[in-house]
């Protein structure tokens, strides 16, 4: 019971650090944030979300851009995968209602990566679904 109740514990210090990845960098050493993010311990439905969150980590620290763009790519490859499919073609498709909480992750390392005009220019581009 006790290794249960320690699971649950970890469970919901990972769930409060996803929500504030921007906090992580600042708690958490260089190695940390890297251990984190090659764990791939975030993420969210969607199959390639685990690629968002380990480059958004590795946007915080200046040393790791090249694995955040790297990371990046792949999380955009992903998305544009699952979003691309009709209903018919799986049975896990993905709405653009999927991506709403990873659509501040995108922006939040565009920002990190290449400043506020790139972020801005993600967030500019997105369009709802009608």
């Amino acid at each position: 019971m006790l290794a249960g109740e320690e699971f649950a514990g970890d469970q919901r210090q990972l769930n409060l650090l996803q929500k504030n990845i921007d906090l992580i960098q600042s708690l958490q050493s260089e190695q940390r944030v890297q251990e984190l993010a090659f764990k791939g311990v975030f993420h969210s439905e969607w199959k390639g979300s685990k690629n968002l969150y380990s480059a958004s980590l590795f946007s915080t620290v200046k040393k790791f851009e090249s694995e955040a763009r790297s990371y990046l790519r792949a999380a955009y490859e992903w998305m544009f995968l699952d979003l691309g499919k009709g209903k018919d073609e799986t049975e896990n498709h993905y709405t653009r209602n999927s991506f709403e909480d990873d659509f501040v992750e995108f922006a939040y390392t565009h920002y990190n990566l290449d400043g506020i005009k790139s972020s801005v220019n993600f967030l500019t581009r997105i369009k709802p679904d009608e």
